[in-house]
């Protein structure tokens, strides 16, 4: 996956990946949500990431809080090794298993 921009106004990092541009957003402090986008860059449906895509991840230069915020996000996503879908609970990240959302 190749790291397209940080729009620190939307509060997203875009990713292309093959054909599909793709974004992480910033929904509340610290926690992403990924999406697919449209070609104007506008997120549609939340998907879940696979942990593979995840490890495949150009990080953001963190020259921004919104990068520095996604990549400790980021790492922290890593080390739980499964799919996920994040949400903040109480300022803290609560990361559940793509099975348990089917």
């Amino acid at each position: 996956m190749k790291l397209l921009a940080v729009d620190e106004g939307l509060r997203r990092i875009y990713y292309k990946n093959t054909d599909k541009l793709m974004c992480f957003q910033e929904d509340f402090e610290e926690q992403f949500n990924a999406y697919h986008c449209s070609s104007d860059g506008e997120p549609s449906n939340e998907f879940i990431v696979p942990i593979l895509l995840m490890q495949t991840l150009c990080k953001p230069p963190e020259e921004t809080v919104l990068a520095q915020r996604f990549n400790a996000w980021h790492s922290y996503v890593l080390k739980l090794g499964e799919p996920f879908r994040a949400y903040s609970l109480g300022g803290r990240v609560k990361v559940e298993s793509s099975e348990e959302n089917t």
